[in-house]
């Protein structure tokens, strides 16, 4: 079980981390359906970890668009994991082996800043290694969804912080999806005193609630 020593918190689910990051993050936010017809989608994630939510939203984008449709992947994270964490993880995932060796193969190390790499022909992927408020204020494209992943609003506070949501709503476009594994209130006040419409949903397994919303703009 990988476990963050500075949050004290896991990175993704012991029993079905692919199952809990799809059902919340994908699921939430209507993967495939949120892309269908679109030439350019963008996607933010606050919280990159171990890459899980990436490589599930990489191969659905490969298998469910066109060639020529573009998504642009942004994850943020203060505390990227190493290359060398990540090559002991994937192993475990074999129905992500393509995705996890597209993600290796241009993986940028841990260096804080901006890191823009091409996994695939027709995607681009931005790393952001920084604070989340930092990084999300330098941002000036709008995002079409929202993972919002990192750690439990009690273990990291800085991440969910009131500054945040306003940063979402200014960099959301018209629609925009946001999905999170959390339901705690703090986080859907948030949202919703920046204009966002929340809904509670049943959580993943024995998570009897999560949070999925959208942006009116």
């Amino acid at each position: 079980m990988l476990r963050s020593a500075a949050f004290d918190d896991i990175y993704f689910n012991p029993a079905d981390g692919i199952g809990e990051s799809r059902y919340v993050f994908l699921d939430g936010i209507s993967v495939p359906e949120v892309w269908s017809g679109r030439e350019n989608f963008h996607v933010t994630e606050l919280g990159f970890g171990t890459g899980l939510n990436f490589l599930l939203t990489l191969d659905a984008w490969q298998k469910s668009t066109p060639t020529d449709a573009h998504l642009t992947y942004t994850g943020i994270d203060l505390y990227p994991l190493e290359k060398t964490e990540l090559k002991k993880i994937y192993p475990a995932w074999p129905e992500l082996q393509r995705s996890a060796q597209q993600l290796l193969d241009v993986y940028p190390g841990t260096t804080a800043g901006m890191h823009v790499v091409y996994p695939a022909a027709n995607v681009t992927l931005m790393l952001l290694w920084g604070e989340v408020l930092d990084m999300l204020r330098a941002m000036r494209q709008l995002q079409d969804a929202w993972y919002l992943d990192g750690f439990a609003p009690k273990k990291n506070p800085d991440m969910w912080r009131d500054e945040l949501y306003p940063e979402l709503a200014r960099l959301s476009a018209p629609g925009a999806q946001v999905a999170t594994f959390t339901a705690a209130g703090m986080v859907k006040r948030g949202l919703e005193n920046n204009n966002f419409a929340v809904a509670k949903t049943k959580g993943f397994a024995q998570k009897r609630e999560r949070i999925t919303a959208h942006y009116n703009a």
